[in-house]
């Protein structure tokens, strides 16, 4: 018949002698001699705690060695400003202070899962401990060897399982950006689909020629041509030879202003054709603007000039000192 599980039920002793047999079915007590039982129950003392207490906290100065004699009690340790479970231990586990042990401060926090009994030594007498108890002493410094081992090992896990979910953060932002992107995309077919119909019909209602169809497709492919970039003279020349011919065909020229591009360009875009005016003195021509390009040149001719007017300047000078001498 298989033995029940007794570590969830609070055990209260009644005798010392009570307590010596519980605690020699412990495995870090198996070694133990009646006499050194005997002693560590005399100095030692059972305490309680219940549900979600915090047996130790991490930070904190470990001053106790807490043996587990009934309940379940979990090892958290602090990440990323919360707790996260590394280990579970129950029955017979040993947590806090150990002889030998350099531990000073707690690395991680311990918490009653359940309630739980412990019998508790206080650090100040581990070396009596030490010399009365010599079989008890070398299995807490072989169960400190072992809890070392298991508590770094499951700081590696944790490690690598933080290192795995920064990993899948990246590779999801990776991907999402090029998957947001074809969404947008797609969800944009539809209205530039409609676009295209609408041209489509506006073409077909306005009943061109095979010629006039052909000048609509050598415009297409040219505006299809990537422009490069111009220079700053360039610039000037392209808008020069833009206000030359709005000039000609009798066209405001402050429609190729860009602050007046929303207001009446929006207007002229809406006409199929721009109607020229049947008399010429009905526009109202504004005055020419000054030429970019011409400023552009002055300005890089400048220092030629300075030069030349200077030299002009001093031959004057020396020739009025050649007539003083």
């Amino acid at each position: 018949m298989p033995r029940p599980d007794l570590s969830g039920i609070l055990w209260r002793p009644q005798k010392t002698t009570e307590i010596i047999d519980r605690i020699t079915e412990l495995p870090i007590f198996s070694t133990a001699t009646r006499a050194e039982l005997e002693w560590i129950v005399a100095r030692a003392e059972i305490r309680s705690f219940a549900a979600g207490t915090a047996i130790i906290e991490a930070g904190t100065v470990v001053r106790e060695m807490f043996v587990v004699l009934t309940g379940h009690v979990a090892v958290y340790a602090v990440v990323a400003g919360g707790g996260r479970r590394l280990i579970d231990l129950r029955t017979g586990h040993v947590v806090g202070a150990l002889p030998y042990s350099r531990l000073t401060s707690a690395p991680a926090s311990v918490v009653a899962e359940e309630d739980v009994q412990a019998l508790v030594i206080d650090k100040a007498k581990f070396p009596d401990l030490m010399r009365a108890c010599p079989n008890v002493t070398e299995e807490l410094v072989h169960y400190m060897i072992d809890r070392v081992r298991l508590y770094h090992g499951a700081k590696l896990n944790e490690d690598r399982l933080q290192s795995l979910g920064r990993l899948a953060a990246g590779l999801a932002h990776e991907l999402n950006n090029p998957a947001s992107a074809a969404t947008r995309h797609a969800l944009s077919l539809a209205e530039l689909y409609e676009s295209a119909e609408a041209s489509s019909r506006a073409i077909a209602s306005a009943r061109l020629s095979d010629a006039q169809l052909d000048v609509l497709d050598s415009l297409r492919r040219r505006c299809a041509v990537a422009t490069r970039s111009r220079g700053a003279l360039e610039a000037a020349d392209r808008e020069d030879d833009i206000i030359d011919w709005l000039e000609r065909h009798h066209i405001d020229v402050r429609l190729a202003e860009p602050d007046r591009v929303g207001e009446q360009g929006a207007a002229v875009a809406r006409d199929d054709r721009v109607q020229p005016p049947r008399r010429r003195n009905l526009v109202r021509r504004e005055p020419r603007r000054p030429r970019l390009r011409r400023h552009l040149r002055e300005v890089e001719q400048r220092p030629r000039r300075a030069g030349r007017d200077g030299r002009r300047v001093r031959a004057p000078a020396r020739a009025q000192q050649d007539r003083e001498r």
